[in-house]
């Protein structure tokens, strides 16, 4: 196809979702410089409806995911007018040098809504990122490399505006009493079998508006459990929380019995509670599982051989209010 047929086949796409090279994208560009190319817009936390826009409003690109690789200079001498004043979502997976040589800074920090933040190496840090592209973002995606810690504190200094965290393979440290995040909606940490440095009921106590809680680990403190047990139902913490999902990984049966406290009390006491989910080693105990579980024996036993240690999968489902809590939501 000529590039004139291409125009007239496809200037109509907003979005192209696919997973293709640097230079590929920029190849694309250079007939449909508008479009935008996104290998996973769940990643930014987004739907369709985000790129879509006004017929009578200018077309401009919103997406935009900044590498080390080499044919990342292709977005700029290919696309030479290239404005990054339209970005909206950004990912970087780059070292720093990177963003400042191409100038990404002056142009986007006033306009980017939801930023995705790749760690390459050990000694990776985001301060430097927020402190230019923090004020103005919705949401924000951060990415470990081999567990590193990420200072909360300064987060929500940077970033006043937050409405969603994402947080993968990271400790979190640094949260004092002047950690605030008012606006934040939306926490999801999964940390795997990071050690916390951290308390959940910190980070809880100082996110006063959220609506949505996911947490994926193994190792948690139990003192710090007991405190978000005790801060829930003073009616301190989580107040407005609709969502709660909790994947579990190997832990104590002490861990186990403190986080399925924590998930009764949050269904008894939240008044606005309407998703609860709890998952041990990836076997989510909830609604018809646990129902046939609990009713038909061969259901179980098979249930049962699924998870890896019987003894604590069998103590969650002998505990009776527990096994009804979480029968009674969808």
């Amino acid at each position: 196809m000529s590039e004139e047929e291409i125009r007239k086949s496809f200037g109509h796409l907003r979005l192209l979702e696919c997973v293709t090279s640097s230079h590929t994208r920029c190849q694309i560009w250079k007939v449909l410089p508008h479009l935008d190319i996104v290998r996973n817009v769940q990643r930014f936390g987004l739907a369709l409806e985000d790129f879509l826009e006004d017929d009578d409003s200018p077309r401009e690109r919103k997406c935009l995911h900044l590498t080390d690789d080499a044919n990342s200079n292709w977005i700029f001498c290919s696309c030479p007018d290239f404005s990054f004043s339209s970005i909206r979502f950004l990912e970087l997976s780059c070292l720093e040098k990177t963003w400042v040589k191409n100038e990404v800074t002056p142009n986007a920090s006033s306009t980017l809504e939801s930023l995705v933040i790749n760690l390459l190496h050990p000694e990776a840090s985001v301060g430097a990122i927020l402190r230019e592209y923090g004020a103005n973002l919705r949401r924000l995606f951060i990415n470990g490399f081999r567990f590193q810690n990420i200072q909360l504190g300064l987060i929500s200094e940077l970033c006043p505006r937050l409405e969603a965290i994402h947080l993968k393979l990271v400790g979190v440290n640094g949260i004092s009493q002047s950690t605030s995040f008012r606006h934040l909606k939306e926490f999801i940490w999964a940390h795997s079998d990071f050690k916390l440095e951290a308390s959940l009921s910190a980070v809880f106590s100082c996110a006063p508006n959220l609506q949505k809680v996911q947490i994926e680990g193994q190792q948690f403190n139990l003192n710090d459990l007991q405190q978000v047990k005790i801060l829930t139902i003073e009616e301190k913490i989580l107040g407005s929380l609709q969502s709660l999902r909790w994947k579990i990984g190997w832990c104590t049966s002490a861990i186990l019995k403190g986080i399925t406290e924590i998930v009764k009390n949050a269904s008894a006491i939240l008044p606005e509670l309407r998703e609860l989910e709890l998952s041990y080693e990836n076997t989510v105990l909830t609604s018809a599982k646990i129902a046939h579980s609990v009713h038909g024996d061969s259901f179980r036993n098979e249930f049962f051989r699924s998870m890896p240690d019987n003894g604590l999968s069998k103590a969650m489902m002998a505990d009776k209010i527990l096994v009804e809590v979480l029968k009674s939501y969808k």
